[in-house]
């Protein structure tokens, strides 16, 4: 993938997560462009998001388990399957003590 055409998704990513509760910062994993999410709750807890050539050569939004979330030009649907994501992490950040810091 095209770090430049990755970054620039991630980026308009970025944008639209917060409208939805969750909290973004860029991140690069060995010069791959990728984007934090986590809940602003449990900051410990999240997912880095990438972008990577999905069916077809399409390019995807991709989890760091490197499952794929959905095409970047479904943004909304990216935005419902990341949150679901970050959300499985909730109940073990409040079993830990973590959640609210």
């Amino acid at each position: 993938m095209d770090p430049v055409v990755a970054a620039r998704e991630l980026e308009r990513l970025g944008r639209v997560l917060p409208a939805e509760g969750w909290a973004t910062e860029p991140h690069r994993l060995d010069r791959v462009p990728r984007l934090r999410v986590f809940d602003p709750d449990t900051p410990r807890f999240g997912d880095r998001v990438g972008v990577t050539d999905g069916p077809g050569g399409e390019p995807w939004f991709v989890s760091s388990t490197e499952e794929l979330v959905s095409p970047v030009w479904d943004l909304p649907c990216a935005v419902e399957r990341i949150g679901k994501l970050i959300e499985t992490f909730r109940p073990l950040a409040r079993r830990l003590g973590l959640a609210g810091r």
